[in-house]
C-alpha cells in the first residue's frame, strides 16, 4: 500500500496485525484539550460556551472561528477531545456483558471462579494448545475432560481415606502424563506465530462458552460456592441493570442500615429478593477474581492481557469527548440544531453536574461544609427537591441509575 509524506518519495507499507484497545483515564486526560463541565453548549449570542461542548479550545465550531489550541482555522484545525469526569462509576455498556458472564460463575463472597483446579488447567492448556495451532490435540483434551474431572470430582467427595481407588490412581497417572506432553509440546511451539483459521478460532470461541455454561449450571445444581461453602449469589443482567440476588439475613442487615426503613421486618420476612448492584461493587468483586483466577480469565479473554488494569476495561470513569467537527451543529431556519452524539453528551454532563450537587447536599445533612457558595448552594437544593426519592441515598441511586 502506498502512502505519500508531504514531498518525498512514496513509502509502501505492509500491514501486518492490527490491534484495537481501550483508552485508561491517565491516557484520556493526556491527549484532551478541556474539561467539559457545562451543559450549555452556546449563549444567547450563538458563541461557543468556555467548558460547553463546543469549547473553541476543542476546535472551531463555525467558520471565521479560529482553535485556541492549534491557532487554526476551521480548514486546518483537525480537531481535539476534551473530557468528562464521571462523579461516580459507570458501567462500560459495550463490556457489561461480559462482566456479567464473569462475575455469574463467580462466588461474590470468596471472589473465585466456580471450578475445580483440574477443570481449570485443562481449560488453560485447550486454549494454549488452540493458541499454539494444535486443534487436534485441544478437541482429543475435549473428549477426555468429563472422564478426567468426573474422577477427580469422586475422589474428593470420599469421606474414608484409608480406601484406595486402583482406577483413580490409573486415571491421575494417565492425567499427569498428558499434561506433561501437552505443556513440552507448547513450550517448544510457544515462540512459533500460529496462522489462526476459522476452525481454530470456532473452538476457542467453543471452549469459552462451554466453561461459561459450565461455571453457571454448577450454581443452579449447587446453591453453596464449592470454595467457601458460602450461599451463592445469583446475578443476572435486566433491564441494562445487574442484578443480584440477596439472602434473607443479608436483605435484614441492609435495611437495619438504610434511614427511611418503615418496616424492615415484614421486608426482611421474605426469603430472598433483588438488588441492583452498583459499579463500585461490582468492581471490588471483579478485581479480587481477577487477583484469584485471573490466568484463566486471560487465556479466556486475551484482549485483557494488553490492558494495564483488566478490570478498567468494564468500567468508565473519564468518558472521552470527540472534536466539534465530528459532530458538527446545524443551522436550520437561524435555529441551531445540535448533532444527536452532541445531545447524548448533554445529557451526560447534565445528569453529572445534578449527581455532584446530590452529594453535595448529602455532605452539608451530614453536618460538613458546603462546597458551594450561596447561589449554587441554593440551586443545589432546588435540584435535590426535584429528584426521585426520598432520602438521600435513593436520590443518589436514581441519578447514578440516569447517569
Amino acid at each position: 500500500m502506498p502512502v505519500q509524506f508531504g514531498n518525498n518519495k512514496p513509502v509502501t507499507l505492509d500491514v501486518e496485525n492490527l490491534q484495537f484497545n481501550v483508552f485508561e483515564p491517565d491516557e484520556i486526560h493526556k491527549f484532551s484539550v478541556c474539561k467539559i463541565t457545562n451543559s450549555v453548549s452556546f449563549n444567547s449570542l450563538g458563541n461557543p460556551v468556555t467548558g460547553g461542548l463546543y469549547d473553541n479550545a476543542m476546535g472551531p465550531t463555525t467558520r471565521g472561528d479560529i482553535c485556541t489550541t492549534c491557532l487554526n482555522d476551521e480548514n486546518s484545525c483537525n480537531g481535539h477531545y476534551g473530557h468528562i469526569d464521571l462523579v461516580m462509576t459507570c458501567f462500560n455498556p459495550f463490556f457489561i456483558k461480559h462482566a456479567v458472564s464473569i462475575l455469574r460463575g463467580s462466588c461474590t463472597k470468596c471472589m473465585r471462579l466456580q471450578i475445580t483446579a483440574r477443570m481449570r488447567e485443562i481449560v488453560e492448556i485447550q486454549l494454549r494448545l488452540v493458541d499454539a495451532g494444535f486443534v487436534s490435540e485441544a478437541l482429543d483434551l475435549e473428549e477426555r475432560k468429563v472422564f478426567f474431572c468426573y474422577d477427580s470430582n469422586k475422589a474428593t467427595r470420599k469421606k474414608d481415606e484409608e480406601i484406595e481407588d486402583t482406577k483413580h490412581e490409573r486415571v491421575s497417572k494417565t492425567y499427569y502424563k498428558l499434561m506433561k506432553r501437552l505443556n513440552k509440546l507448547i513450550a517448544k511451539n510457544e515462540n512459533v506465530n500460529s496462522i489462526k483459521t476459522k476452525t481454530s478460532e470456532a473452538l476457542r470461541l467453543a471452549i469459552v462458552h462451554s466453561i461459561s455454561a459450565e461455571t453457571t449450571s454448577s450454581i443452579g445444581r449447587k446453591p453453596k460456592c464449592i470454595h467457601c461453602q458460602m450461599p451463592i449469589r445469583r446475578v443476572r443482567f435486566s433491564n441494562r441493570k445487574i442484578v443480584v440476588s440477596v439472602g434473607r439475613d443479608e436483605l435484614q442487615e441492609i435495611q437495619r442500615r438504610t434511614e427511611d426503613s418503615n418496616n424492615p421486618d415484614e421486608d426482611a420476612a421474605q426469603k430472598s429478593t433483588l438488588k441492583t448492584m452498583v459499579a463500585h461493587e461490582c468492581r471490588e468483586i471483579l478485581n479480587g477474581v481477577f487477583k484469584n483466577d485471573g490466568n484463566l480469565i486471560f487465556q479466556m479473554y486475551p484482549v485483557l492481557q494488553r490492558v494495564k488494569n483488566p478490570c478498567g476495561i468494564f468500567f468508565i470513569d473519564v468518558l472521552p469527548v470527540i472534536p466539534p467537527n465530528f459532530r458538527p451543529a446545524n443551522h436550520v431556519r437561524d435555529t441551531l440544531v445540535e448533532h444527536p452524539q452532541t445531545k447524548a453528551y448533554h445529557n451526560v454532563v447534565l445528569y453529572n453536574n445534578e449527581l455532584r450537587y446530590i452529594l453535595a447536599i448529602k455532605k452539608t445533612l451530614d453536618g460538613d461544609e458546603s462546597p458551594f457558595d450561596s447561589a449554587l448552594h441554593s440551586e443545589a437544593e432546588n435540584i435535590y427537591k426535584l429528584c426521585r426519592g426520598e432520602s438521600a441515598n435513593e436520590k443518589i441511586h436514581f441519578k447514578w441509575e440516569e447517569l
